[in-house]
């Protein structure tokens, strides 16, 4: 049986972008901040400069959606070691799992 390769994470930022109406390097800079423990509040008053401008409706709708995205990637991962496991995985399923962009879907 061959080893089991994780899949690489998406670029949550350019995910996100078009979603919160920001540039992608802007929401890569608000899940940064947002990934070593910076607020909303902190973001949208503290780091305009890094941000862009960002809002913070935009920044808390980013810090929602990138949760959700990670969770769903999470979940991506967990289902295609399970049934690698199993055993079960052929590079069609794989691919399939890997492109589901809903859960939906997956």
């Amino acid at each position: 049986m061959n080893s089991f390769i994780e899949p690489t994470p998406p670029d949550y930022a350019v995910l996100i972008a078009t979603e919160v109406g920001m540039p992608a390097r802007s929401v890569a800079s608000v899940i940064a901040l947002l990934d070593e423990g910076a607020t909303v509040p902190f973001i949208a008053r503290y780091r305009k400069e890094v941000t862009g401008g960002a809002e913070d409706v935009a920044i808390a709708k980013t810090q929602e959606l990138v949760t959700s995205q990670r969770e769903f990637f999470e979940r991506k991962k967990t289902i295609l070691a399970s049934i690698h496991e199993q055993g079960k995985l052929t590079p069609e399923l794989r691919a399939a799992i890997e492109a589901a962009a809903t859960r939906t879907v997956l």
